[in-house]
């Protein structure tokens, strides 16, 4: 399909739902008026970047966003910007991994998921890029029932000089100041090499995606604590437990196999963790066709969000849907004659249209 150079305006969608919100920005549902089909419209407030100081972030994000092409890898159609805000065309979502009934999935589900996560994260790594907040609310489901990591404003470039920034959102920061203010992410998801105020790798992200592992397969994050301090000396130290604590009941009981994943993992040097090479030649991935994972079919996971999303218009008899799966086998979908990269979505579609944009100035030039 050929490639369109478009420029849009907010005028260009309609039937605005808001479906998330974050610290700078508000998601909806829309639909495009020229195309019956449904997107997510991520819209930041300018005014807000600059009176949060969140403008670096969103840099970041934009150069990022254009240039990142992967099955599970949010698509970032287009962007546009007006007066008041930028947007961002994506891909519409049932949810993130929060949203997700896991325990109404097998085993064998999990672990597919597990491996797109693991796929996902080599690919950034393999793009010389550290995404630095990797934790389920990041991780979306989208129609064609592939994950997508999401949210790249405090990623970085590995090329890039290292530049100390506070990133946390409001709502999760810390009382206790590391030893420095470099700090990005989620506290929950973070390793202890950058709560110790050390700069971030790829180790730090593989630490963060054995946290993500243990959540998927038990519903419970790895690390609790009645208060951040305590927390963060959990994680420091490397305090957990594989195995439930009081009063709480997993999903799923860990594997042998997984258990030996995660202890070699989740060590405080991180010169010592698994690599992703490692961790794919893992036994616990024992199987896994990672040559094909991203045409084989994905988990029938769209009964089991409470959020569920119509992705249908309501003003046109047009209806979209996901594919019917109906089973959860892993049979290759082989991939299109002239080899492209990405596998076709729910409509047989390569692509809608491409991101012909040049990130703004003036919010970023801003005082």
């Amino acid at each position: 399909m050929s490639h369109l150079n478009l420029t849009f305006t907010k005028d260009d969608f309609y039937d605005w739902i808001p479906i998330g919100s974050g610290s700078y920005s508000t998601i909806y549902k829309v639909f495009y008026k020229k195309v019956p089909k449904a997107f997510s419209l991520k819209v930041m407030n300018k005014a807000n970047l600059r009176n949060t100081r969140s403008s670096e972030s969103i840099k970041t994000e934009c150069d990022l966003v254009i240039r990142l092409k992967h099955t599970n890898i949010l698509r970032v159609y287009s962007a546009f910007e007006d007066e008041t805000s930028i947007y961002f065309v994506q891909e519409l979502g049932y949810g993130n991994l929060t949203d997700l009934d896991l325990s109404s999935l097998s085993f064998d589900d999990l672990r597919y998921y597990a491996a797109e996560l693991v796929e996902a994260i080599a690919y950034l790594h393999q793009e010389k890029i550290l995404h630095r907040d990797l934790k389920p609310e990041n991780v979306l489901i989208c129609l064609d029932q592939h994950i997508k990591i999401i949210d790249f404003g405090c990623a970085k470039l590995m090329a890039e000089k290292s530049i100390p920034s506070v990133l946390v959102p409001p709502s999760e920061s810390p009382p206790l100041q590391p030893r420095n203010p470099s700090i990005v992410g989620s506290p929950l998801y973070v390793s202890p090499e950058v709560l110790e105020g050390k700069e971030a790798d790829q180790a730090s992200d593989i630490w963060s995606l054995a946290c993500m592992l243990f959540y998927i397969y038990t519903g419970h994050p790895l690390f609790s604590a009645p208060t951040d301090y305590l927390l963060y000396q959990q994680i420091i130290e490397c305090q957990y437990s594989l195995t439930p604590k009081k009063g709480q009941t997993f999903h799923h009981s860990l594997p042998e196999e997984l258990c030996s994943l995660l202890s070699q993992i989740l060590v405080k040097d991180p010169t010592l963790r698994l690599s992703i090479d490692d961790i794919k030649g893992h036994p616990f991935f024992e199987g896994i066709d990672w040559v094909h994972l991203s045409y084989q079919e994905p988990p029938n996971i769209s009964s089991t969000f409470s959020n569920n999303v119509d992705a249908s218009p309501r003003t046109r008899n047009v209806l979209i849907l996901p594919r019917d799966h109906g089973s959860t086998s892993r049979t290759p979908i082989p991939p299109p004659p002239n080899e492209s990269f990405f596998p076709p979505d729910s409509n047989g579609d390569d692509t809608l249209f491409c991101v012909a944009w040049t990130a703004p100035s003036d919010v970023f030039d801003a005082a």
